[in-house]
């Protein structure tokens, strides 16, 4: 969330943390997973989650490329994970997600057969 208190802006890490865990948990991956993906350390990674440290925006901006989401949604700026996405896109994404595991398997199927060798 973004405040603008007496017209300075900053950030509040609050949604960004819980944005972050999440991620985390719906993705079942460890946190030392994501540190070594984004070249940084378990503890570092435990450290945002815990407030303990605010991440430099090149952090943010790797942690966006592993989990397929906006800046905008990690930081908590814009609710909808997919905001930088057409609006069909995002679309698909929502129906994707509401859908069950066997449909989802399904979808997967069907999309692999248009990935390039």
């Amino acid at each position: 969330m973004v405040d603008n208190t007496n017209n300075e802006y900053w950030l509040k890490f609050d949604d960004f943390r819980r944005n972050l865990r999440h991620l985390i948990a719906s993705k079942g991956v460890l946190g030392i997973e994501v540190a070594k993906y984004i070249g940084s350390t378990n503890a570092t990674v435990s450290r945002y989650l815990n407030g303990v440290r605010d991440p430099e925006i090149e952090y943010v901006y790797r942690l966006c490329q592993y989990f397929g989401v906006s800046m905008d949604y990690l930081l908590g700026i814009h609710t909808n994970r997919y905001a930088t996405l057409r609006p069909d896109a995002q679309h698909a994404g929502d129906l994707y997600s509401a859908a069950s595991a066997e449909d989802q398997k399904r979808v997967m199927e069907i999309l692999g057969k248009y990935e390039q060798e």
